[in-house]
């Protein structure tokens, strides 16, 4: 099981975070939560980006399979085909 990464690591870290505080308010909360929509809007940007740049790119936009075993093994191959191409070009670098 991995390890649960908490609020109180991540400001031991200075790592800036979207999570939810919990508690009293702190005076610079207006700034805390203006992070927050851009640290979210920035991850679901990039993340929804990415997987619709793969699913278009590996022909994963409308799955062919029939049960989903395979279905979900054909995403599986997709996925880990993109990133070995991604890691060959890095190689190649």
């Amino acid at each position: 099981m991995p390890p649960i990464i908490t609020g109180r690591y991540c400001h031991g870290k200075g790592i800036l975070t979207s999570f939810v505080r919990k508690g009293k308010e702190v005076k610079d909360e207006k700034q805390r939560k203006q992070i927050r929509s851009l640290l979210r809007k920035e991850r679901a940007t990039r993340l929804e980006g990415s997987f619709g740049t793969e699913k278009q790119h590996y022909s994963l936009g409308r799955i062919k399979a029939r049960t989903k075993k395979t279905e979900i093994l054909r995403i599986f191959f997709g996925i880990h085909t993109a990133n070995a191409v991604r890691m060959i070009s890095k190689m190649k670098d």
